[in-house]
């Protein structure tokens, strides 16, 4: 969950730490920045009120935050392909659509972040609680710290410097800036999602076995169930 949750909170802070610059040299129209950002914020919050909906329809959590986690990529997909042909007002719509599900996807999130403190309880014999909820928080640090630096990187290859100095907006520094903003971020999703399907191997049926075992009193040492 730790590795997952940095990438995924990796390709986010790009999006919007990146989004800036995108609207000045890539679009040229930073009025529509505010709606960007509201729409971005909008649709992540009702992502996480129709979480609980399609839990309905894929039953189990894993199940459901793995198919979750791919139709956001799926989206991301969507808009790299067609990101160098695509309206400005399409794009918006579409990563509208994308950050529905990547809000969609806190519904699973912190409840994993649950079952792995539990599972370590079952493996270790000790709670560990407090150790997991903040590595919780050290993704997102992890996430913002990496997604910064790649930023950061992008933007000196692209010679920012000369851009703020008054130099001439040249079709390579907004090649660089495009490439940053949707194939980087599609990467980075790509692999928090083979790493949530291949990685992270506790489903409902496991969380229930440990939680059983954790109510008996039993851990991995005398438990007679195996995962």
């Amino acid at each position: 969950m730790y590795l997952f949750m940095s990438l995924h909170k990796t390709y986010y802070f790009i999006y919007v730490t990146s989004a800036a610059y995108m609207f000045k040299y890539v679009w040229g129209d930073f009025s529509k920045m505010g709606i960007f950002m509201t729409m971005f914020n909008l649709t992540a919050i009702i992502g996480v009120m129709v979480g609980p909906f399609w839990k309905k329809v894929f039953k189990e959590t894993k199940r459901c935050f793995v198919s979750c986690m791919a139709v956001h990529v799926i989206l991301l997909a969507v808009l790299a392909i067609t990101f160098k042909t695509l309206p400005l007002m399409a794009f918006m719509i579409i990563f509208a659509l994308s950050s529905c599900f990547m809000g969609m996807l806190e519904n699973y999130i912190l409840p994993m972040f649950a079952a792995a403190s539990d599972y370590g309880a079952w493996k270790s014999g000790e709670r560990m609680d407090g150790l997991t909820m903040s590595i919780y928080s050290l993704t997102i640090k992890t996430g913002t710290l990496v997604a910064t630096s790649i930023r950061t990187a992008v933007l000196v290859a692209a010679n920012l410097d000369a851009i703020t100095a008054g130099g001439e907006v040249t079709a390579d520094f907004i090649s660089k800036l495009s490439f940053l903003y949707s194939w980087i971020p599609l990467g980075l999703g790509i692999a928090a999602l083979l790493v949530l399907m291949f990685l992270f191997n506790l489903d409902d049926s496991r969380i229930k076995m440990i939680n059983d075992d954790l109510k008996a009193g039993i851990t991995a040492a005398t438990s007679q169930n195996r995962l």
